[in-house]
């Protein structure tokens, strides 16, 4: 008998896709190789790639195809604020994730290249006032392993909370 696997909704009419200008500065485009990496909100309403250890917004999951530009010479696409997407456990991710883990952005791939966003299992503070900053940004956790166990490498389907 089969193993039933929980897996990515389709085309969900409920997703929160947001329009927005990305990219930390005018000229410094994504493409659309870059569809499926995590986001952040930065200043003056821009989303922008995250670095490894980043609480992440969303993931890219739209472009002007035609490579279009707004907001003097910002390029436009789709973020994905909720919901489950698709992932790849970062290649410095030590040891595994596990169902239920929250999980922050690992080490990207470089702007250009083609592939899932980069997670990793979220290291929670010890301390009060980390913690409690922590918990004001968006959680993202663990919903099940696609494949492998939860190592690096190993693709999951993750949830924000």
């Amino acid at each position: 008998m089969a193993t039933f696997k929980i897996s990515q909704t389709v085309n969900s009419p409920l997703a929160n896709i947001r329009t927005a200008a990305l990219g930390a500065s005018a000229g410094a485009t994504l493409d659309q190789k870059d569809i499926g990496k995590t986001l952040k909100l930065a200043a003056g309403d821009k989303y922008v790639p995250c670095s490894d250890g980043d609480h992440f917004d969303g993931v890219l999951v739209s472009m002007d195809s035609g490579g279009g530009t707004v907001n003097s010479g910002y390029n436009v696409g789709g973020v994905q604020l909720d919901q489950e997407m698709e992932a790849t456990v970062a290649a410095n991710q030590s040891g595994q994730v596990a169902v239920g883990d929250f999980l922050v952005a690992g080490t990207p791939l470089a702007v250009g290249t083609e592939g899932l966003a980069q997670v990793k299992k979220m290291t929670l503070p010890t301390d009060a006032t980390t913690l409690a900053a922590a918990f004001g940004k968006p959680l993202w956790k663990v919903i099940t392993i696609l494949s492998g166990n939860g190592s690096a490498g190993d693709k999951i389907l993750m949830g924000r909370l």
